[in-house]
């Protein structure tokens, strides 16, 4: 904190999951985004109105800030939130709204050359939407009667059809492809976040040393969304692989044993949703004031909060491609109790609908977020 900062203890109010701690900033990892993205480079100010309430996380050994209130010594209110943050959105209290622009995503070059950042953001959700939309056709292919082999309709022993495994294999393996990157730019959206606050800290220092630069990889324990982001990107690595295993043996025909694939395929289909689902929840409660908000809507306003949305939406389809993955490990058991039509079920209802098509909405309501910052 600045030295301005702690001399004003007495107007800190800290809350580490949901208990009052006091004054104390050292429950917390502390690194001055908040307070640089708020007061810029004045550090806190001594006259503020009331109590500065600055709230955070401690889950195993997992320390952050997520939100900062307080209210101006003119009687002007601010919200700080760690997802505003991230996103390039404005601070609560200090932004005027504006009509909504769903589409404004469409023409990518203010967002391309609006800086490092803001074309991270851009291209991450982007990379998300059109990944999840390769997924979901995959999915859509394999329960459609028209690609399904006769055999397989009349529930006969699958022996290969190549139409079939090559519309189901080959768009799932470029969509989980490209959400692996998209969640990859998600981590770097991550590292950066306390750019600014970097170069203020080098400029106090007369600009001595290296000069902060954009950060591919970065470690940030102390950054939720960090955390979140981290998360998601194992587990979209992991089906990933999944899936270059799935279309190595579906289209190419390369024999691999029953062990093999279960481990390397079916498995993965199970860890990778499972950390997605992880990673959503972290980023659930880096926007959630108070934590359950994010999870049991009970207000009105949640209904008309664009992110909450995102992170609700995002954590549904997280658990169906999780449930999809646990079906896929029993699919020969499934198969051999009710036939390919129960696999064809579970596929649409965990994969589907409530799997990659959530994922797909949430992704283009991250788009909408980042094209309209003062929402």
């Amino acid at each position: 904190m600045s030295e301005k900062g702690k001399d004003i203890r007495d107007k800190i109010e800290v809350v580490v999951n949901g208990k009052q701690r006091g004054n104390d900033l050292n429950i917390l990892s502390y690194d001055h985004e908040w307070e640089y993205a708020v007061f810029g480079d004045n550090g806190i100010p001594e006259n503020l109105r009331g109590k500065l309430q600055v709230k955070g996380y401690r889950l195993c050994g997992l320390r952050c800030i997520t939100t900062v209130k307080g209210v101006m010594a003119n009687g002007e209110a601010f919200v700080w939130k760690a997802r505003r943050h991230r996103k390039g959105r404005g601070i609560g209290g200090r932004f005027v709204k504006h009509p909504a622009m769903p589409f404004a995503w469409l023409d990518p070059r203010p967002f391309i050359h609006g800086g490092p950042m803001t074309a991270t953001r851009y291209c991450s959700a982007l990379l998300l939407m059109m990944g999840a939309s390769f997924f979901s056709f995959s999915n859509a292919v394999q329960i459609s009667p028209y690609i399904q082999p006769r055999s397989m309709q009349e529930k006969q022993p699958y022996t290969g059809y190549s139409l079939y495994d090559w519309l189901g294999a080959t768009p799932a393996l470029a969509g989980l492809t490209t959400v692996a990157i998209g969640t990859y730019l998600k981590c770097v959206e991550a590292n950066n976040t306390d750019f600014d606050w970097r170069m203020h800290v080098w400029r106090e220092h007369g600009c001595k040393g290296h000069q902060p630069g954009f950060r591919w990889v970065a470690w940030r324990p102390d950054n939720i969304g960090w955390w979140g982001s981290c998360l998601r990107m194992c587990g979209a690595s992991s089906m990933g692989t999944a899936s270059i295993v799935n279309f190595i043996n579906q289209t190419c025909h390369v024999a691999m044993t029953a062990e093999f694939l279960y481990w390397m395929m079916y498995f993965l289909y199970i860890l990778g949703p499972a950390f997605l689902l992880c990673g959503c929840i972290l980023l659930t409660l880096e926007s959630s004031d108070p934590w359950w908000e994010g999870f049991f809507p009970y207000r009105p306003r949640q209904f008309k909060d664009l992110t909450f949305w995102i992170t609700f939406l995002a954590n549904i389809g997280a658990l169906g491609l999780l449930i999809g993955g646990v079906c896929q490990w029993e699919k020969q058991d499934i198969m051999e109790r009710s036939g390919m039509w129960a696999v064809q079920v579970y596929r649409a209802i965990s994969y589907l609908f409530f799997g990659s098509l959530l994922l797909d909405i949430s992704s283009f309501l991250t788009l909408m977020e980042i094209s309209n910052p003062n929402l």
